[in-house]
Order: C-alpha cells, then structure tokens, then sequence
C-alpha cells in the first residue's frame, strides 16, 4: 500500500493513523506546491486532487477517516469499533472534518 500525503491537517492524520497501526504502507509525499495533485496520475488516484489518498491492492481510497478507517480494519484494530461506541467515534470524526480542520487548517497555513 502507499499513502499519498502533504504535511497538511488530513494528511497528517492519515499518517498518525498508519503508523500507529504499524501498517504497511509506503510513505509519498505529494508536493502541493509543485502541483504534484493535479498530474493525470495522481488525478487517476482521487479526481478530487486532494491529500491524502491511500492506493491499495484494489483500488485507491481518498478522504483521511475513511482511510483511517480501513486500516483500522486492514490492522485488525479497535481504532474503530463495530459494536455500540461506533456512534460515538463517528460523530467525533465528523465533528473534526466539519469544524476542527476548518479553523485548525487556517492557523496551519498562515
């Protein structure tokens, strides 16, 4: 697996995730400021032209909690459970796509 990534909020994420879990994945860093997001070979991975995006045996898979998501299974891990605390990990998940990243990714950039 390799992790396409910038030193962004959800790429950093995605990132802490992976190696938390000693997954498996080679690390690539997507250079934003040479445009390295919107070459057709990267489009191929996320036609969103975003970080990060993670390509696996099957496919490729883009947004930080999802992939987030998938090697917590991947791993075999409880970093996302399946029985009755799955709401609550959802909900603070989304509450930081919706609202942290927003604010957090200003202070970052400026």
């Amino acid at each position: 697996m390799k992790l396409h990534y910038f030193e962004t909020i959800t790429g950093r994420k995605a990132c802490v995730a992976a190696k938390h879990l000693n997954a498996p994945v080679a690390f690539v860093r997507v250079n934003l400021g040479k445009n390295e997001h919107t070459t057709p070979a990267y489009l191929a991975l996320n036609p969103n032209a975003r970080v990060p995006v993670l390509e696996t045996e099957t496919g490729s898979i883009w947004e930080s909690n999802a992939i987030m998501a998938y090697l917590a299974q991947k791993m075999g891990s409880d970093l996302l459970p399946t029985d009755e605390r799955l709401p609550e990990v959802v909900r603070w998940l989304a509450w930081s796509s919706e609202h942290f990243n927003r604010y957090a990714s200003r202070v970052y950039f400026e």
